[in-house]
């Protein structure tokens, strides 16, 4: 694991390629690394009289044949090519063949295209392609734990006096001393790991989790190096793997998706068959998350009535005119087609009425004016949040001069008249251009700041608070029809798989959500593995992330026990036959500074129409019992374990009440005119959990 004088002057610089790199390398196809890699090895290799040889066993020039293809290479013949510069043949773990073999495998995982029932076999395959951890390999998980490093940095110093505290308890300091170091000392890297691993809430940000998971890359990397059972671990995970796709492909069973996700995770972390992942990923996984909403909805929200008196100042051929415009008509929103992002065109059509005197030298013009309007305000919906174009409108104006006053003078009062007229068209033409500009000007002055509110609410509860813990949904799609607007998302994970199967068609509500119960296992998955939770801190996230109604019962004493998640599937549902089992799974439960063992809490609910309406039941007790821990077969508690059981089930007690009934949902709870929905569809079944809303009708007043 040590590293030459050579490539320790090298390092520095190197740090900076691969920061600025991480974070434009999205953007970069996986092919032109490839090329970029493949060129360094020819240029070191130029020299050597072994340089024929090398390019003839590695397949140099139908490499370069398939990089000509880009995106359409065959990836059976990159798989070959992999092969070869994993093969076990001295020399070709030398740094710039290794670089090649994991830009060769990162361009693999985007073409490797297995069909759903080729997988079982695929992850067999891939015994053949055995990426052994090298010292090229433990080079650049170094550069990333830099880089990751320089990233956390950059967030502490704008974070005030609570940065000290983070660098004291995370021992930053200590960290680069031993990354300055040519060999870290893996021990010390091993006890700060744990810091950044502790569970606390706040080390789930991504500037805390890309250090603890680069940290951990780095000393995977070094001990894995030396680990000489690595191969057989590797291919006992590859059959493992193979084992749960041929069920799951069969019958998509939760169970055998964790097996999957755990195996996936093995490899992602050993480094191995990063195309293999990638294609279980894709190809077993949609969507996990459809949202839909009714034009009829998005018309109660937009529609309204303009009732509207404002003055006007105006300068139209020398004439200023003062008056006021009196403005109505009506708002309507519409949907527009789309399938790339949300669409919804504010519409409006009325006219404005004016009363205006104007003044041009010795005249004195009194006049009134009609207006129809015509404006659209065109707003839209993505990933990034909710956005508006500038209003466009048309108008057209028609004026009725009803005086001219020039203090008597008859002959200047003939001449104004003819000119009046002569001009009046041009007039109208004119006031139908500032007509338009004052429209649009209101209407995105009104409608703007509501536009800014609605994408500040999206920001900051929805997009931001993912974000910075890594959790947004890797596929988000919004789109519309004449009829709905839909958001499709997928969450997974690193290693997870979203659901297996497309959505069920169900009658069209108001508002529908049809959740796979991947979604929210995924995220409790990301966000909760090994986390450390109070219990006050749990009541949020147990709202927020599994749904559960918030709790509005206090505790039943002052105590204020703590839970760290279980590492694997820390919190799971079920939804089939019409109900709903949640299951919270800790490692360790603590109070008043005691520790308590592992213990698994669940609790099944069955939904129920009842005549005001749906609730969910819970199904007997609450079941809670150590993990692997079966009921009925004789197996006995300890008395602490009983004495645990009877504490978590007061404290959970609170928040698996006996039953629970949804609230109506309220759209636009702060402005004048909310709307009311109320739960008119709730089913559990194959995986899925589906919910329809329909519109309250207002109270007559």
């Amino acid at each position: 694991m040590c590293c030459s004088g050579q490539r320790m002057v090298g390092l520095s610089a190197g740090i900076g390629v691969v920061f600025w790199w991480s974070l434009i390398a999205v953007a970069v196809p996986p092919e032109s690394r490839v090329a970029e890699v493949l060129a360094e090895a020819e240029s070191w290799l130029q020299t050597s009289p072994e340089a024929p040889g090398w390019a003839a066993y590695l397949q140099t020039e139908v490499l370069r044949a398939q990089l000509a293809r880009g995106a359409q290479a065959d990836w059976r013949a990159v798989m070959e090519i992999l092969a070869r510069y994993s093969a076990d043949v001295p020399g070709v773990d030398t740094g710039p063949f290794v670089k090649v073999r994991n830009a060769l495998a990162d361009w693999l995982a985007a073409i490797y295209a297995p069909s759903r029932e080729e997988l079982p076999q695929a992850s067999r395959e891939a015994k053949r392609i055995f990426m052994r951890r090298t010292p090229t390999d433990l080079y650049e998980a170094r550069l990333a734990l830099h880089a990751a490093v320089e990233r956390l940095e950059s967030r502490l110093q704008a974070a005030g006096p609570e940065a000290e505290r983070w660098r004291s308890y995370l021992k930053t300091e200590p960290l680069k001393a031993q990354l300055a170091r040519a060999e870290p000392d893996l021990r010390e890297l091993e006890d700060i790991h744990s810091r950044f691993a502790a569970g606390y809430d706040s080390l789930g940000l991504v500037c805390f989790a890309d250090v603890r998971r680069a940290l951990r890359g780095y000393v995977l990397t070094a001990r894995l190096m030396a680990d000489g059972t690595l191969r057989r671990q590797y291919e006992s995970a590859l059959d493992g793997l193979a084992s749960h796709l041929q069920t799951y492909a069969r019958t998509p069973a939760p169970e055998d998706a964790a097996g999957i996700s755990r195996h996936l995770r093995w490899l992602g972390q050993a480094g191995q068959a990063p195309w293999l992942v990638a294609a279980v990923q894709r190809t077993l996984s949609h969507p996990n998350v459809y949202v839909t909403v009714s034009d009829r909805l998005v018309a109660a929200r937009l529609s309204r009535s303009v009732d509207d008196v404002s003055p006007v100042e105006d300068c139209i051929l020398g004439t200023r005119l003062y008056g006021t415009a009196h403005t109505s008509g009506q708002v309507r929103g519409v949907l527009v087609p789309c399938e790339e992002q949300a669409l919804v065109d504010a519409l409006f059509e009325g006219t404005s009425r004016t009363e205006n005197v104007g003044y041009n030298g010795p005249a004195t013009i009194y006049s009134s004016g009609n207006t129809a309007l015509a404006a659209r305000k065109r707003l839209y919906l993505n990933a990034e949040g909710v956005f508006a174009l500038p209003a466009v409108s048309s108008a057209v104006t028609s004026t009725v001069i009803h005086q001219i006053d020039t203090g008597g003078r008859a002959l200047v009062e003939r001449i104004a008249w003819k000119r009046a007229f002569r001009q009046k068209a041009l007039a109208e033409a004119i006031a139908s251009d500032h007509a338009e500009q004052r429209f649009n000007y209101r209407m995105d002055q009104q409608a703007d700041d509501l536009v800014a509110r609605a994408n500040r609410g999206f920001q900051e509860r929805f997009r931001q608070p993912l974000d910075e813990r890594g959790l947004f949904p890797e596929y988000f799609r919004a789109s519309t029809t004449p009829e709905t607007v839909t958001l499709v998302l997928m969450t997974t994970g690193a290693t997870g798989l979203g659901a297996p199967t497309a959505p069920p068609d169900v009658p069209g509500a108001d508002l529908t959500v049809r959740s796979h119960e991947s979604s929210i296992n995924n995220l409790a998955a990301a966000a909760l593995a090994g986390v450390f939770l109070d219990e006050r801190r749990f009541d949020e996230i147990a709202t927020r992330l599994l749904g559960l109604p918030e709790n509005k019962e206090k505790p039943p004493d002052e105590e204020n026990w703590a839970i760290t998640f279980a590492d694997e599937q820390p919190g799971t549902v079920r939804f089939a036959d019409g109900g709903l089992r949640i299951t919270i799974r800790g490692k360790r439960y603590m109070n008043e500074g005691r520790q308590y063992e592992a213990m698994d809490v669940a609790a099944q609910y069955r939904i129920e129409k009842t005549p005001q309406g749906f609730r969910a039941v819970r199904q007997g007790d609450l079941e809670i019992y150590p993990p692997g821990f079966v009921p009925g077969t004789g197996r006995q508690l300890s008395a602490r374990q009983i004495a645990l059981r009877n504490a978590l089930r007061r404290r959970f007690g609170r928040f698996f009440e006996e039953s629970w009934v949804p609230e109506n949902v309220v759209i636009g709870k702060d402005t004048p005119q909310p709307l009311e929905l109320r739960l008119s569809r709730w089913d559990a079944f194959g995986g899925w959990l589906v919910m329809g809303w329909e519109q309250v009708t207002p109270r007559k007043p």
